[in-house]
């Protein structure tokens, strides 16, 4: 099980330094995880596999230990532009937490920028080795404006999604999409995870 971490950019950036100091291989991915299902669990276990063959390839290394895998969960804003104004359907918050809780993850957090890419700015804070979407592969030109951006030679892979599931076809199929309105179903975190 991992951690979920509330956005601080210094904070993220110790724990991945500290985590590559240990040895081992940073990958990141992310996602809006809304409403969170098993084509999820799928990609993120699918994000923990293509790090241990990159783990495989360094065996000759011995100071490589293991593979830690970074999550960012898109902020309740950028999920209603890119997916509607119904979404999202669960808050940033409870998101980010159900995300930690799965055994393929080691770290989430929520970025808070919505007008470029979240993922693409924590990567520039916590360095990964490999990055990892889902569905599309890479193009080209992302390619190279990532690279360019983090000043580094990254590894860029993707997960196929299985089509038969997806958040949209699981709202559409419980007759909720569209009766819904933002909120409806908010989990406040001081709620479900009070000390």
């Amino acid at each position: 099980m991992g951690e979920y971490i509330p956005y601080d950019g210094r904070r993220l950036e110790r724990i991945a330094k500290s985590e590559k100091k240990k040895g081992n291989v940073i990958v990141l991915a992310g996602g809006s995880f809304d409403p969170i299902h098993g084509g999820h669990v799928y990609f993120l276990r699918k994000c923990k596999e293509y790090g241990y063959e990159y783990l495989n390839e360094l065996l000759d290394k011995p100071e490589v230990e293991s593979v830690i895998l970074f999550v960012n969960v898109k902020n309740d804003r950028r999920v209603s532009i890119t997916k509607g104004e119904d979404r999202p359907v669960f808050d940033q918050g409870y998101r980010a937490r159900m995300i930690a809780s799965l055994d393929a993850v080691d770290y989430s957090t929520i970025h808070h920028t919505f007008n470029q890419s979240p993922t693409m700015e924590l990567a520039k804070i916590n360095k990964p080795d490999i990055m990892i979407k889902g569905d599309d592969r890479w193009m080209r030109r992302e390619e190279r404006e990532l690279r360019k951006f983090l000043g580094y030679k990254i590894r860029l892979e993707h997960v196929k999604r299985k089509k038969e599931i997806s958040s949209t076809r699981i709202l559409q199929g419980m007759n909720i999409f569209g009766a819904l309105n933002r909120g409806h179903v908010n989990i406040l975190e001081e709620n479900l995870y009070a000390k």
